[in-house]
């Protein structure tokens, strides 16, 4: 997640997968897109934990998220504009 990001900005979020068996990894899947971060919690990454994000999205897209979660990596990407 880029340092930048604060509270009340949108972000994408994108399911990365890491390469298996010397093959090329899938491309990145946008999961979904024009989110509302409400609040950051980075105390841990000072300690080169993970930076925790209270996000506002749609009840229906958190089942998608969730599941995109559990298999590979979610990326935030900040939206400019």
């Amino acid at each position: 997640m880029p340092a930048e990001l604060e509270a009340g900005d949108l972000v994408s979020l994108f399911q990365l997968h890491d390469s298996r068996n010397g093959e090329a990894p899938p491309p990145p899947v946008r999961i979904l897109n024009s989110v509302f971060i409400s609040s950051i919690d980075r105390q841990s990454s000072n300690f080169g934990g993970e930076v925790a994000l209270t996000l506002s999205i749609n009840r229906l897209d958190v089942t998608n998220l969730l599941a995109a979660s559990t298999s590979g990596r979610v990326v935030v990407i900040g939206l400019n504009g």
